[in-house]
């Protein structure tokens, strides 16, 4: 136990330190605690584009290594199940995704119905894929991004209420299967903050979307895929 603790500080020595207890109500925030809260109520409200935080690549070292310190992983916790990301895309960016698996016949805006034949109780059709996913490539200031421990959230996120296709020519419903044993961030730590108080149900009325937070590069291996209106 010695040890792991020795090992503990050697990791966090680069990392700004956020006090004995994160986001508290009896002791004042650290600068950059502060700027931590400031982007996680961002991130939830969906203004991924408020702070700069979320573009800073140091983000996503101090939150794997808060993940490891005892004093914070019970708010910061580590994921490493299932994960699922739902959206609107336009065909044509859905095309070059389609591309990383293997086909007898080329996927295209043209014959895109021929890929959506066979089809679940959702109306989905399911392709493997080997894709990576960089939140910055679909216009994303965070290098952080917004995943679900439910598929069938994941399905309401691409749906028109959550992802307005107004502005896509041609629309489709994804979602994105990550490839297993990626590591995330599970919002629930976040959604019943352990300090209490006030402060500690914050973010508690994201809790039905069941995030894990996705840091940096995420990888997929299967996509599930559905015309949107308009077509």
């Amino acid at each position: 136990m010695k040890l792991l603790r020795e090992y503990i500080r050697i990791l966090l020595k680069e990392q700004p330190d956020l006090g004995n207890v994160v986001f508290g109500e009896d002791e004042k925030d650290t600068e950059y605690e502060a700027e931590l809260y400031k982007f996680f109520s961002d991130h939830f409200d969906g203004r991924d584009r408020v702070s700069s935080l979320g573009a800073d690549p140091t983000l996503i070292d101090n939150l794997e290594a808060y993940m490891s310190d005892p004093r914070y992983r019970d708010t910061f916790k580590s994921y490493r199940g299932p994960a699922f990301r739902g959206f609107a895309m336009d065909v044509r960016e859905l095309i070059p995704i389609l591309l990383t698996g293997d086909w007898e016949v080329r996927p295209g805006p043209n014959n895109i119905d021929d890929f959506l034949k066979k089809k679940n109780k959702k109306g989905f059709s399911g392709h493997d894929v080997n894709y990576s996913y960089r939140p910055n490539a679909f216009g994303n200031y965070s290098l952080l991004s917004h995943w679900s421990k439910d598929i069938n959230v994941a399905y309401g996120f691409s749906s028109p209420t959550y992802s307005p296709t107004n502005n896509i020519e041609l629309p489709m419903q994804v979602v994105m299967y990550a490839q297993p044993g990626q590591t995330f961030l599970d919002a629930a730590g976040l959604y019943d903050l352990p300090a209490g108080g006030e402060r500690g149900l914050a973010f508690a009325g994201f809790s039905d979307e069941k995030e894990v937070i996705g840091m940096g590069v995420i990888d997929v291996g299967r996509v599930m895929i559905k015309k949107g209106d308009g077509w």
